[in-house]
Parts: structure tokens; sequence; C-alpha cells
């Protein structure tokens, strides 16, 4: 009796081993191949994400061009406009220098002809005390 339950111990361990291994080598395989999918899986999520990415940083680029355009628009408006309110200030400023040169140029008229007037009453006032200094 010792000697059948040894043996049916030994054939049951033998058989269990045997299913271990077998398990073993179907769990390695089976593991390669879960491998093989993860790893294939990495692969097709990196290259979507890679697309994404590329999507967005054409998207940023394209934005940026906008943004850019956006602005030297701005800048060349607002400068057209400083250009615009300098050339009409510097005319005004023009404008009243040439009616102040026109108002300075009759008063120096004015003022020759008043000075000329003197100058004549003067000599006539002269001539008159010649004459009467020679009465």
């Amino acid at each position: 009796r010792n000697q059948t339950a040894e043996k049916t111990s030994s054939v049951t361990l033998t058989n269990l081993f045997a299913t271990i291994a077998d398990a073993k080598d179907t769990n390695g395989i089976e593991m390669r191949v879960q491998r093989g999918k993860n790893a294939a899986s990495i692969v097709e999520v990196s290259q979507k994400d890679l697309e994404r990415l590329q999507k967005i940083n054409e998207t940023v680029k394209h934005e940026t061009a906008l943004s850019a355009k956006r602005l030297r628009e701005k800048i060349e408006a607002t400068q057209k406009i400083r250009t615009t309110e300098y050339i009409e200030n510097r005319t005004a400023q023009f404008n009243e220098f040439k009616r102040a040169a026109m108002v300075t140029a009759r008063m120096q008229n004015e003022t020759s002809a008043i000075v000329e007037q003197l100058r004549g009453k003067y000599e006539s006032t002269r001539e008159l005390e010649r004459k009467l200094g020679k009465i």
C-alpha cells in the first residue's frame, strides 16, 4: 500500500511539475505575444500622439502667422495715422508761420512808412527851424 501511495504521489507530483512546466511555457509564450501587442499599441499611440502634436504645431504656426500679419497691419495703420497727423500738424504750423510772416512783413511796411513820414516831418521841421532862425 505504501508503495502504491508513493507511486501515486510520485506520478501526481510528476504530472503536477509537468503541468507547471507547461503552464510556464504557455504563460511565457502568451506573455511574449502580449508584450508584442503592447509594443504595437505603444507604437500606435506614439504615432497618433506625434500626428496630434504635428497638427498642433501647424495650427500654432498658422495662428502665429495670422497674429504677425494682424500686428503688422495694425502697426502700418498706426504709422499711417501718425504720419497723416504729423503732416497735418506741420501744415498747420507752416500756415501759422506764413500768417505770422505776413503780419510781420505788413508791420515792417507800416513801420517803414511811419518812419518815412516822421523823417519827412523832421526834415520839414528842421527846414522851418532854419528858416525861422534866419528871420
